[in-house]
């Protein structure tokens, strides 16, 4: 999930560098999905619009949830989780072929 705060144009704006390190660095099968934050605050700087127009770009699903109240998170991962199995039926086995990358504590990500 690359996870945007929907009242910060610079969190905005950082999603694209974020997806760039995502596809360099994690198994060509993740599921992505767009998050836009803070959907129970009314002082966005982002519109749903421009969101989904980046999620289209990058081909994958974009939904808005609030941390706070918990509205859609839920659903934001019950998604994944059906992604995820819908990839294990389509491609069974030769889904985990792939080697996953290998993080420590102190591999540093730029951000």
């Amino acid at each position: 999930m690359i996870v945007f705060d929907k009242t910060d144009r610079d969190s905005f704006l950082h999603t694209d560098r974020w997806m760039d390190e995502l596809n360099r660095h994690a198994n060509k099968s993740a599921i992505k999905m767009l998050v836009g934050n803070k959907s129970d605050r009314h002082d966005d700087q982002i519109t749903r619009e421009e969101a989904e127009e980046k999620a289209m770009r990058y081909g994958i699903p974009y939904i808005e949830t609030s941390a706070r109240s918990s509205l859609f998170v839920d659903v934001a991962f019950e998604t994944i989780a059906r992604e995820l199995i819908k990839q294990k039926k389509a491609f069974g086995t030769n889904l985990v072929s792939q080697p996953v990358p290998k993080v420590s504590l102190t591999t540093e990500i730029e951000m």
